[in-house]
């Protein structure tokens, strides 16, 4: 008894599930035909009932169904079974008779195999499962049962059909039986408007949600012809090529992707604008109006040499950041364009250049006591020039090195002939200098003819020691 009030709320509750699904066109089934019963068969084996089946329905039998389309895969029915059982037939099972007249009463709920997903919705062969509860009576007394079975419509025609379906009846305080019927059927009803909006539920894509003929029955909130399953923008009005959503800009990019709504731009850039063409987006670009590279932010970089022009301050050769953009060539750790020896390595203290050593300094000393000249004469001795040779070594391991040609003479002569003479001689040995490859501007010539002597002019000595040029250097 559990089991079967289980069965009847399993069945009730899946009827009320369904009730609100679509209809279609002509949804309403009504049946004519005949039934008969089998009380024999439950007790036999599945080989055996068919040969030994004992179907009964002397009264000319009578059956009718009124069902109705829920949904694709279910309908609801009601139907009606009445006719005769033998009474000799039903004692020889015990199920003694005191009148012939049986009738049914079912309600039932089927699952259709033609629903659109197993077989074609309107496919002429239509089977189908039933399930349901009623009532039968028997002896003038009427008992519950619920039943389970299978069944089939073929439609001839858009309206006509035979069925046939066969169930087992459960009985609550009488035995079970099968139960067969078939006949004709057919299909009527008009077309349903489940939304109200005045579109047919056939017609209506929306058929739960009131819409408007424009769209087939489905609704547009925003009112800009696009139905609202199909709109991505249903609250704001947009253009039916962006499926429903606004572009305020008119770049062709819906407002919700675009970056900048309110500016055309390209779709590379999410809708945002690029003045310059550098392929990064004006909202992102540090320097806007001037084609860059988007690794620097959109910013130029001429020399490429990763740092921006703006903030290079040697734009057009590649140096290094910590330099400000600029090269430092001898790698002495001081930017060429404040190194006064780009291509030698110095010192800060010396502004790049190499600082001259004690040894050089000497050198000098020594090279300038070493260059001498004949009485009268402005041409430089043999070993004078072995000793400028060693200067010219010296100037050129030290591009920084700056030297001052002193020029000097004894007395003998005029004044004014010595101090012509002592010029001419400095003028000698920048020359020489120079013809050694050493750059003139960093050597300069001062005469001093006898101005300055050293020794006592005299001796012979002396005037010798005076004949002489002094190199003075900048450090």
């Amino acid at each position: 008894m559990k089991k079967s009030l289980l069965f009847i709320a399993i069945l009730l509750f899946a009827m009320v599930s369904v009730t609100k699904a679509q209809n279609k066109e002509n949804p309403w089934g009504l049946g004519f035909g005949f039934n008969w019963a089998d009380y024999n068969a439950p007790d036999l084996k599945f080989a055996d009932q068919l040969k030994y089946a004992n179907w009964q329905g002397n009264n000319i039998p009578g059956y009718f169904s009124l069902s109705r389309y829920l949904c694709k895969s279910f309908n609801v029915e009601a139907a009606f079974n009445w006719n005769g059982l033998d009474k000799n037939k039903m004692k020889l099972i015990g199920q003694p008779l005191t009148t012939e007249t049986f009738w049914k009463l079912d309600a039932n709920l089927q699952y259709k195999f033609a629903n659109g997903y197993i077989l074609n919705e309107k496919s002429w062969f239509d089977p189908y499962i039933t399930l349901g509860i009623g009532g039968t009576n028997m002896n003038e007394i009427f008992y519950y049962q619920h039943h389970a079975g299978i069944g089939f419509n073929i439609w001839l025609a858009k309206y006509v059909g035979v069925f046939f379906q066969g169930t087992y009846d459960m009985m609550f305080d009488r035995k079970d039986y099968f139960h067969y019927a078939g006949g004709i059927k057919f299909r009527f009803g008009g077309k349903s408007d489940l939304d109200g909006d005045g579109i047919a539920d056939i017609k209506d894509l929306c058929p739960t949600v009131a819409g408007v003929e424009a769209l087939q029955g489905c609704p547009d909130r925003d009112g800009d012809g696009i139905a609202d399953k199909d709109d991505k923008c249903p609250d704001v009005k947009g253009l039916a090529t962006l499926q429903g959503c606004p572009d305020r800009d008119g770049d062709g990019i819906a407002d919700n992707d675009d970056q900048c709504p309110d500016e055309k731009g390209l779709a590379t850039l999410k809708g945002c604008p690029d003045r310059d063409g550098d392929g990064v987006a004006d909202k992102d670009d540090k320097c806007p109006d001037v084609k860059g590279v988007a690794t620097l932010q959109g910013c130029p970089d001429r020399d490429g040499d990763g740092i921006t022009d703006k903030d290079d301050q040697c734009p057009d050769v590649k140096g290094l950041a910590k330099f400000n953009g600029c090269p430092d060539t001898d790698g002495d750790g001081i930017a060429d364009k404040d190194d006064q020896c780009p291509d030698v390595a110095g010192t800060v203290a010396n502004k790049g250049c190499p600082e001259i050593t004690k040894k050089e300094k000497e050198a000098i000393l020594s090279i300038a006591k070493s260059v001498y000249f004949d009485t009268g004469k402005n041409i430089l001795k043999k070993e004078s020039k072995m000793k400028l040779n060693e200067l010219v070594t010296i100037l050129k391991n030290n591009p920084n090195l700056k030297i001052t040609v002193e020029g000097h003479t004894d007395n003998v002569g005029k004044d004014e002939m010595n101090m012509k003479l002592s010029q001419k001689r400095t003028n000698i040995v920048v020359k020489y200098l120079v013809d050694k490859g050493i750059d003139k501007s960093r050597l300069t010539s001062q005469g001093y003819g006898e101005t300055k002597p050293v020794a006592d002019n005299k001796t012979r000595d002396g005037r010798a020691k005076n004949r002489r040029v002094e190199l003075v250097t900048n450090y």
